[in-house]
């Protein structure tokens, strides 16, 4: 089995994972880990072999966090099964030890941090997800024999964040800093460090942006005018979901989440509770997402006893947990043929964004109705509007030569 073939293994783990739904990010660690496998197999031009690797594998990661050995040795068996024409074994494949720290003081400082974020109510994944920063970079001090707080530097910060940057995505290595901050903040603000070690951390890194894709204009007409009748439960319920994701740009969890007592008609409003940052938004119930929520509740929507907005149409009937791809199947029932790079609804969050921008509502405004708790996050939509973009053109005519203007 030469390198060629153990890239060819390679190339199929990676769509697999990408056939299976894992996120971007995901597959970018795991590419992380291939990439080392790969260059260590040419440079020593070995077979592979899964008992010399996982040797390798275990020096070669020995000074790395406990995910990323992990990760070697896993993809290191399902590369295996793939050259062997194998089935991936069931279930987790190895015995992963928690991360977790000895240290009491440590233990504490992440109890203590654990009690501030549910008195703030975040979300149980964002609560979760700070823990384990927390946990890691306690653990990470104690393998450098650092037990106690008042033992850390704000060089050991930087460190710790030079190190655990090491082959992670941006995004990644921007939440885990953004965390590790709150968390050093807290421990400032409750008295149980002498220093401010949250001024070490840095949570600005360089990124890669792309331009912003967004619905084209006659899709967004044919979605938006149209007239007809639905057919069925379905089509009527994921034509007001497109509705309300493309008008009042509102995340897929808060449309799952949103409830009749959500709605006040009346005033034409609606109300919710972000589920993603727990904060109220209120937003103005425009009448052609009124007009489509209004078809669905009173023509097609089951009459049980649930307060959810959207329901499942299949059985049991009870409150959808998950919303696929109902765009496409929206576009073609209005008549839009057309085949489309993107697809979801954070496609239609991004449209009608992009729309507000271009007509010129201020960014503070289009960042509160998106939700966002900053400002900046915006930016991402400013790709999208061309006539301004083309404001800032400068003037390349160099002095001394001279340029042909077409006719």
């Amino acid at each position: 089995m030469n390198s060629k073939n153990i890239k060819d293994a390679i190339d199929l783990l990676l769509q697999g994972l990408k056939d299976n739904g894992y996120s971007r990010n995901t597959i970018a660690f795991y590419r992380g880990r291939c990439n080392a496998i790969l260059a260590h197999a040419e440079q020593e031009t070995v077979e592979f072999n899964l008992e010399y690797f996982m040797l390798w594998a275990d020096k070669h990661t020995e000074d790395r966090s406990n995910s990323i050995q992990c990760c070697m040795r896993k993809v290191l068996v399902m590369l295996d099964c793939i050259i062997r024409d194998l089935p991936f074994p069931q279930g987790n494949l190895f015995t992963v030890v928690p991360l977790k720290v000895s240290s009491p003081e440590f233990a504490e400082m992440v109890g203590t941090f654990t009690k501030t974020l549910i008195g703030r109510s975040l979300a149980e994944k964002t609560v979760r997800f700070s823990i384990y920063c927390a946990t890691h970079f306690f653990s990470y001090m104690e393998k450098k024999n650092i037990n106690s707080v008042a033992d850390i530097t704000g060089k050991h910060v930087i460190d710790y964040l030079l190190f655990n940057g090491q082959n992670l995505e941006t995004s990644t290595k921007r939440a885990m800093a953004y965390r590790l901050k709150q968390l050093l903040k807290c421990l400032y603000e409750e008295g149980l460090s002498g220093e401010n070690l949250s001024l070490s951390v840095f949570t600005d890194y360089a990124v890669r942006k792309k331009l912003v894709t967004v619905l084209p204009d006659d899709a967004q007409k044919a979605l938006t005018e149209w007239k007809g009748v639905f057919s069925s439960t379905r089509q009527a319920r994921d034509y007001a979901i497109c509705m309300l994701a493309l008008r009042l740009m509102l995340r897929k969890s808060d449309i799952l989440k949103l409830k009749l007592t959500d709605i006040d008609w009346v005033a034409k409003k609606i109300s919710i509770i972000q589920k993603k940052t727990r904060i109220p938004l209120t937003l103005p119930l425009t009448d052609d997402v009124g007009n489509a929520l209004a078809v669905y509740i009173l023509d097609f929507r089951p009459e049980l006893g649930y307060d959810e907005v959207f329901l499942r149409v299949a059985f049991p009937i009870r409150p959808m947990s998950n919303i696929t791809d109902c765009l496409h199947p929206v576009l073609r029932q209005v008549g839009y043929k057309k085949e489309l790079a993107g697809y979801g609804l954070h496609l239609l969050r991004r449209t009608g964004a992009s729309n507000l921008l271009r007509m010129g509502t201020p960014v503070d405004m289009i960042s509160t109705m998106l939700g966002h708790q900053n400002v900046s996050t915006v930016d991402l939509y400013l790709s999208t509007d061309e006539k301004r973009m083309l404001l800032c053109c400068g003037d390349f005519k160099v002095p001394g030569f001279l340029m042909e203007v077409p006719k």
